[in-house]
């Protein structure tokens, strides 16, 4: 993934399919296109999984909440989905056990009966099949939980993976299959013959192309309203917050899934000593690059959290950090942004443009493939490929796969993650990181689980960038600075 080889390449070639959006879904798109023989290019305006795709809750689920909602085929496609994702990049797609805690007994054969057909949705796999716990075995499994009435509960199995890292994972195979990827690139118009697009205007050049899709998520309908200003919006914006707390404040030996007094869930995911609580899922109507967590958020999860393990007594002072992204869902009718098609769409305007909205971070694959069938007759082959799949499991192959071979420094980066100096370096050399926000915030994750968000070795990270990106002191001096203002507007303590 070179930068300037690919800015050369987007001047002077005309390509078969140019994606706006460098999301999992844009990336998906390239990487199922370059697989068949197209010639594919990229470009995102910010950063690869700068978007949504950054900001979920790390998990590779078939949903089994939509259930609730009858939402049948999201579930069984998802749960298609992630098993293909385990094979094809097992070492960062991780089975994670969830509880599910039962306080009335009335629920426990409507339950039983959903986890059968979630099992079901993802081929009964071997070792991962639900069962069910009493309530001692629920209390050892989650201490702490509200006994009072506490009538035992189910274990059932999902997955995690880290977004960034899996969206990095597909953008990089796509290049090295072909495409043409650069981020810090936007769109700023169409180039047309005879009505129809025929190419993307950026800044300083025109990039040509015979076919143009618009995969921006929660940004869509401001790329379809640039085609065309009479575009009917199609997107419900919808705020997920998320807050990462010491893992020691709640106990956790397994994830588990806590319901709320308004009937939605609240999921508390271990990753390390750290644990994500999560999410929100609330009508979203601001600007769509200033999704914050809000006061009433974090109260809300603190509050659903503490009502469920009354003696963990979760305050504000214990939220290291927080993070909101923004779902691209369908508007479909639902009264509240839970009851939501989590379906994905795709559909193409009077100019040739194709735009696809909703999805979720598991369905990448699916997604990519509908798309790509629509412009060629070549097969979809991604689910043969392997995403640098490796059977290592230490720190860094979990996070690179078979690529942590090419990562030499091995000096520890800061105490208490497992992240070296020498990510540093590849994600500059060869994940196409243009700053230390870059860096920290999605080669490495360093602003989310670092107890101080990594404003003490910002600097540092700077300096040893700077050699390869040639900056200045006054150009290492705004990176810093421009880090910790991302720090206070994303990812506020």
């Amino acid at each position: 993934m070179n930068r300037d080889a690919a800015l050369a390449r987007l001047q002077r070639d005309t390509f078969d399919l140019l994606v706006i959006g460098g999301g999992i879904t844009g990336c998906g798109i390239a990487l199922d296109a370059a697989s068949r023989g197209m010639k594919v290019a990229l470009i995102e305006r910010d950063d690869f999984s700068s978007g949504t795709s950054s900001k979920s809750s790390k998990l590779i689920h078939g949903g089994l909440r939509y259930l609730r909602q009858l939402q049948f085929k999201v579930t069984l496609e998802a749960s298609r989905e992630k098993a293909r994702l385990k094979r094809m990049a097992p070492h960062l797609v991780e089975d994670l056990p969830f509880l599910l805690p039962l306080w009335t007994r009335a629920a426990r054969p409507m339950i039983a009966s959903g986890l059968w057909i979630y099992d079901a949705a993802a081929g009964f796999p071997k070792g991962l099949i639900h069962k069910h716990l009493g309530r001692d075995e629920t209390l050892a499994t989650l201490p702490g939980l509200h006994e009072d009435g506490l009538r035992g509960g189910f274990v059932y199995y999902d997955a995690r993976a880290d977004d960034c890292r899996l969206v990095l994972h597909v953008a990089r195979k796509a290049a090295e299959l072909g495409a043409v990827l650069v981020n810090g690139l936007p769109a700023t118009g169409f180039v047309r013959k005879d009505g129809r697009i025929v190419g993307v205007r950026t800044r300083d050049f025109e990039i040509a192309a015979r076919r143009v899709v618009n995969a921006c998520g929660v940004w869509c309908d401001e790329v379809r309203v640039a085609d065309d200003a009479q575009a009917a919006p199609t997107i419900r914006p919808s705020k997920g917050v998320h807050l990462v707390i010491p893992a020691r404040r709640l106990g956790l030996r397994t994830a588990a899934m806590l319901p709320a007094a308004d009937n939605r869930i609240v999921f508390l995911i271990p990753q390390g000593d750290r644990a994500i609580v999560g999410t929100t899922d609330t009508d979203y109507n601001g600007a769509l690059d200033r999704a914050r967590a809000e006061k009433a958020d974090i109260e809300y999860l603190l509050a659903v959290v503490n009502a469920n393990l009354p003696g963990a007594r979760l305050t504000r002072a214990d939220v290291w950090s927080t993070y909101a992204g923004l779902r691209p869902l369908l508007m479909d009718g639902a009264d509240v942004p839970s009851k939501a098609s989590r379906e994905h769409h795709v559909f193409e305007s009077p100019s040739g443009l194709i735009t696809i909205t909703g999805g979720k971070l598991t369905t990448w694959r699916l997604m990519a493939k509908q798309l790509v069938d629509r412009l060629t007759r070549a097969r979809c082959r991604t689910h043969t490929l392997d995403l640098y799949a490796t059977e290592e499991r230490d720190a860094l192959s979990r996070l690179y796969g078979s690529e942590a071979v090419r990562i030499v420094d091995r000096t520890p980066l800061m105490e208490g993650l497992p992240h070296v100096w020498g990510e540093v370096d590849h994600a500059v050399e060869r994940e196409m990181a243009r700053s230390v926000v870059d860096v920290l915030c999605r080669r490495m994750r360093v602003a989310l689980y670092a107890e101080d968000r990594g404003a003490a070795v910002a600097p540092r990270v700077a300096e040893r960038m700077a050699p390869r990106m040639g900056w200045d002191r006054r150009e290492i001096a705004r990176q810093i600075n421009a880090y910790l203002e991302e720090l206070a507007a994303n990812y506020p303590r």
